[in-house]
């Protein structure tokens, strides 16, 4: 027993045994801070990606907004030609409300078409989530397939997730409570 212990004591080829232990230590702790760095850079390209679609659906709505305006304001002037129509459409918070509430579900489906489409045109995946408003803004989570440096088979279906928002606008102030829209 007292051989065993002084054999441990001995400390040539120790050397060896420190290089390869560290040697090993050192590339685990490598692929670590690598797969760290890929989940920073696949996070930051998932903003990206939800910017570009956040962006899309502001346009987009802002188009909405203005067409289906102008056509409820029409739609009054031909019944009643000596009120302000404008007091008649949005003279109330509930009215305001009221008609975001009609562009958005009218224009639900074209929506999540188009987000899906700038979306995966930058390299996203084609499913998220479309909030709005989010401080007076439209947000978009966008999410990219996690590809990692080790054990690639234990991470095949799982996805980096971002969001992005767009500018703000007067309009999305009308809304009273948050619309989820999954795309």
């Amino acid at each position: 027993m007292l051989q065993r212990y002084r054999r441990w004591l001995d400390r040539r080829g120790n050397v060896t045994m420190f290089w390869i232990v560290g040697i090993a230590v050192f590339f685990i702790v490598f692929a670590i801070a690598g797969t760290l760095v890929i989940i920073w850079m696949q996070h930051a390209f998932a903003q990206a990606v939800a910017d570009a679609g956040s962006l899309a659906a502001t346009k987009k709505m802002d188009q909405w907004v203005q067409e289906d305006l102008n056509r409820e304001l029409q739609a009054v002037i031909d019944i009643y030609p000596d009120q302000d129509a404008y007091t008649i459409v949005m003279g109330t918070e509930e009215k305001r409300h009221a008609f975001m509430t009609r562009v958005i579900n009218r224009h639900r489906d074209e929506l999540r078409a188009v987000v899906r489409k700038y979306v995966t045109k930058n390299g996203g995946h084609k499913k998220g989530l479309i909030r709005l408003p989010v401080n007076d803004r439209i947000e978009v989570e966008a999410q990219t397939k996690f590809e990692p440096l080790i054990l690639q088979e234990y991470f095949e279906n799982t996805f980096v997730k971002g969001s992005g928002t767009g500018p703000t606008r007067y309009y999305l102030k009308w809304l009273k409570s948050e619309v989820t829209v999954e795309y």
